[in-house]
């Protein structure tokens, strides 16, 4: 009969989770520290985050999911990062104008809106670059149709990941706060989250990809087949 864990064991538990959590964060923003690398590296932390999931180790899952499909990871970012960062730029500068003159045209609310949008492609792309990895132009009909299959989940991920951007700028006099938290534990905790929301529709994807036969075989692709199959049978 196995011994009855105590409050000490639990407590023991918990304070390792934590100290992973902020380990994969620190490597997370040390990965990002290139900038173009950093697409890829949220690959990574969300692979680490479902490996720990699976009680796996959290550095195998990061170093598997930063080699894999490195390219597409990579360049995505790169095209989708300054397209990003000048609707950002837009439609900060309506909302700005709205603040100011409590006026909102047609044109900036289409600007907003858009900006959204691209977020929400941007978090479909990477996501689906780690967990349903097919063909370009599979990929690509994917994370588009992600957008419209899981608006909600797609948002609140984007938003969450952004966030630091937005509000560094806006409350410079809690600065050191703000980095703070992001330092420590943020994006783990962001991670964790989208793996959560999106499941649902990664597993039907999957299914799918998987009826057709339109996964690619790459490296890892063993033990991707391990962790699906663990998934289906859930």
């Amino acid at each position: 009969m196995p011994e009855k864990e105590t409050i000490l064991d639990k407590l023991g538990k918990v304070i390792t989770k934590i100290g992973i959590a902020f380990m994969t964060n620190a490597l997370f923003i040390l990965c990002c520290i290139p900038v173009v690398t950093i697409g890829q590296a949220w690959c990574a932390l969300l692979t680490s985050v479902r490996y720990q999931i699976r009680g796996d180790s959290w550095w195998d899952g990061f170093k598997f999911g930063f080699k894999t499909r490195f390219l597409r990871g990579t360049l995505v970012w790169c095209i989708m990062l300054p397209v990003d960062g000048l609707l950002l730029w837009h439609a900060w500068s309506h909302i700005l104008n709205f603040m100011e003159n409590g006026v909102l045209t047609p044109v900036g609310i289409f600007g907003i809106l858009v900006f959204f949008m691209m977020l929400m492609l941007t978090a479909a792309f990477l996501t689906l670059n780690v967990y349903i990895p097919t063909k370009v132009g599979q990929w690509i009909n994917n994370a588009t149709a992600m957008v419209f299959k899981a608006p909600l989940q797609l948002l609140i991920t984007a938003v969450l990941t952004w966030l630091p951007v937005v509000l560094v700028p806006l409350f410079p006099e809690f600065v050191y706060y703000f980095i703070m938290v992001f330092v420590v534990i943020y994006f783990t905790l962001v991670a964790f989250l989208s793996t959560i929301l999106l499941k649902k529709v990664l597993m039907e994807y999957l299914l799918t990809a998987r009826a057709e036969g339109t996964l690619l075989a790459e490296e890892g692709k063993q033990r991707d087949d391990e962790e699906y199959e663990g998934e289906e049978n859930e």
